[in-house]
């Protein structure tokens, strides 16, 4: 029961991060914002990318017991 409750939040955490980066990124390609946006760009990429493999490895952990 407690795994549950420990998977469960930590795929509404990664899915909340992951919505969140995105939107980010696409806030700063739409702005065009020339400063600081290769940091923030490669920032709320690495975010994208840790949040998704997250999500992905919560699931197959639920699903693969």
């Amino acid at each position: 029961m407690y795994n549950s409750i420990i998977i469960s939040s930590t795929l509404f955490g990664s899915v909340f991060i992951f919505s969140t980066s995105l939107c980010l990124i696409n806030n700063i390609l739409l702005e065009k914002n020339t400063k600081n946006t290769k940091k923030l760009f490669a920032l709320n990429g690495f975010i994208f990318m840790a949040s998704g493999s997250i999500f992905i490895y919560g699931v197959h952990k639920c699903f693969i017991k």
